[in-house]
């Protein structure tokens, strides 16, 4: 039988995460992470609401298998064409956020990859 525990843990003072652990019928171990960063980036504070989530993973977690099912708050430019990008990097550039928050780069130095960089006939 499947069984599960749940923890909630404070990414900073606005923002939080919920991960369950699972055991599978078939004994293997499976995470699942819960979050959404915050929309503005002052100061770094998307990458260190990132890290404390993969801290916790790292220190306390850490299967076989993890999911993380977040939104990050971050395009990333391999997912559009030039002139798309060039319309979002004018936006972020008049908030004076970055192009790249280094969000995605963290998380697959530890062997993450996103959801949209699997192939797929459909991504539904």
């Amino acid at each position: 039988m499947a069984s599960a525990q749940l923890q909630s843990m404070s990414l900073d003072l606005d923002r939080g995460a919920v991960c369950g652990q699972l055991c599978l019928h078939t004994g293997q171990a499976l995470a699942i992470y819960a979050t959404h960063l915050n929309h503005m980036d002052i100061d770094g504070m998307r990458l260190a609401e990132a890290e404390a989530l993969l801290q916790h993973w790292l220190c306390k977690i850490k299967p076989a298998s993890t999911i993380v099912a977040a939104d990050f708050n971050q395009q990333r430019r391999r997912d559009y064409a030039p002139a798309e990008w060039e319309l979002l990097a004018k936006g972020m550039a008049e908030r004076g956020e970055p192009e790249d928050d280094g969000v995605c780069a963290s998380f697959e130095s530890h062997g993450f990859t996103c959801s949209l960089d699997f192939e797929a006939n459909r991504n539904w």
